[in-house]
């Protein structure tokens, strides 16, 4: 199978991404695991039966979040997102090369451009049998759906 390329438009601007190539994949999911498993293995730990029949309190979400941000070292996290998006293109550049100027000012769009590569290049590993991305999902739906 090739190295998938995928289009996605986000604020108005069309990005290419690139899927990694497979060690390269490796190396920066180990990093990625090492940063979320202990939170996200803590409120799955105690699930009798499905992990989809977890409910996502806002006590454990926040449990999660703080143990995350307790973690998170910085030049691991700027280094693991640089090489995420290394192979990232915008209007013919590799972003990557332009990091800096291309991201100035745009945090929240820089965040939302690392979403979508990691859904290009783990998307089948997160939502398949590991169903971490299931998980998030219906975090952030129990979060929006109305009170019954």
């Amino acid at each position: 199978m090739a190295i998938d390329v995928k289009s996605k438009t986000i604020d108005g601007e069309v990005y290419e991404f690139y899927q990694l190539s497979p060690r390269k994949a490796v190396k920066i999911l180990t990093r990625l695991l090492r940063i979320i498993g202990k939170p996200v293995g803590k409120a799955v730990g105690n699930v009798e039966g499905s992990v989809m029949d977890l409910e996502l309190s806002g006590a454990v979400m926040g449990e999660i979040v703080a143990s995350l941000t307790d973690k998170l070292d910085e030049d691991v996290v700027l280094d693991t997102i640089e090489q995420l998006l290394e192979p990232v293109m915008c209007d013919g550049k590799q972003v990557g090369k332009q990091f800096e100027t291309h991201f100035a000012g745009r945090i929240g769009h820089l965040m939302k451009v690392v979403w979508a590569a990691l859904e290009v290049n783990y998307s089948d590993f997160f939502d398949g049998g590991f169903g971490l991305g299931s998980l998030a999902k219906r975090a952030t739906a129990s979060k929006s759906a109305p009170a019954t």
